[in-house]
């Protein structure tokens, strides 16, 4: 590759190793060999105050929510500075992968930040909520990069665009991250909208069978389906459940510390 070559090529970046595997697979059908970067973070859940400073928060957050604690690999990795560092001194035009799902919108709205110095070079490839009719009553969130198929994401391309709002949306970056306190984020629009981390608690405890014990992976799958967020975190909040009494559990300790089946408290 000549110097003209990498200095006309692009930059990709996704949310998460999953989106950029699904990025790379477009690219190869679009014949164009160029490197996808991809974020370590879910930003969905938890405190974002020093995401840009360290991760050390983001760390204590992973220990709280995980079954296990992270080993110092896994929590040094959290801190990204690196991979924007990298971004930043890339030469060419930068893309960013997302669709519409709260971590995704959220990864878009932190790249414009690092990246507002640089505005010119920001584009992005955007996902809009799937058309089938098929699949009309799927929520919105499943046509996030990191769940679309190669092809999918090759159509998205047609439509990519410069962004031409960088600096408001690094200013909706600063104003997230500098929200105090533990959340989960979800999506209406372009919006994104902080509950407590006791949102998804309900759907929990509603999703138990009524007729006796639920095989506690097995409820975890099910709420997955209908909420934009992740297993570990669900994972927490059953426990969290069976803490405070709301659940109650039996069998071994299986996958995410949870035991074998829970249902809803009977005292």
């Amino acid at each position: 590759m000549t110097t003209t070559d990498r200095a006309s090529s692009l930059l990709h970046v996704a949310a998460g190793p999953s989106a950029a595997e699904a990025v790379q697979a477009a690219l190869k059908l679009l014949e164009r060999e160029e490197v996808v970067l991809c974020t370590r973070d879910a930003l969905a859940e938890g405190p974002l105050g020093d995401v840009d400073a360290g991760a050390q928060r983001r760390a204590e957050w992973w220990n709280r929510v995980g079954p296990e604690p992270l080993d110092d690999r896994e929590a040094r990795e959290l801190d990204d500075t690196d991979l924007w560092d990298e971004v930043r001194a890339a030469p060419g035009g930068v893309v960013l992968w997302h669709g519409p799902h709260p971590g995704e919108r959220l990864f878009a709205l932190r790249a414009c930040w690092h990246l507002r110095d640089q505005p010119q070079r920001v584009w992005e490839v955007r996902r809009a909520p799937r058309s089938s009719r098929k699949l009309a009553d799927l929520p919105t969130f499943y046509a996030a990069v990191a769940i679309s198929t190669a092809e999918e994401l090759v159509d998205a391309w047609t439509g990519r665009s410069r962004i031409a709002d960088v600096g408001a949306r690094a200013a909706q970056w600063e104003t997230l991250r500098a929200q105090p306190g533990d959340w989960i984020r979800t999506l209406d629009g372009d919006a994104i909208v902080q509950h407590p981390v006791t949102r998804f608690d309900d759907d929990l405890v509603g999703a138990c069978s009524s007729h006796g014990w639920t095989n506690a992976i097995r409820l975890i799958g099910t709420v997955l389906v209908d909420v934009p967020t992740g297993d570990f975190f669900l994972g927490w909040r059953v426990r969290e459940l069976l803490r405070t009494g709301a659940l109650e559990g039996r069998g071994s300790v299986k996958s995410f510390g949870l035991p074998e089946e829970v249902r809803p408290s009977r005292r």
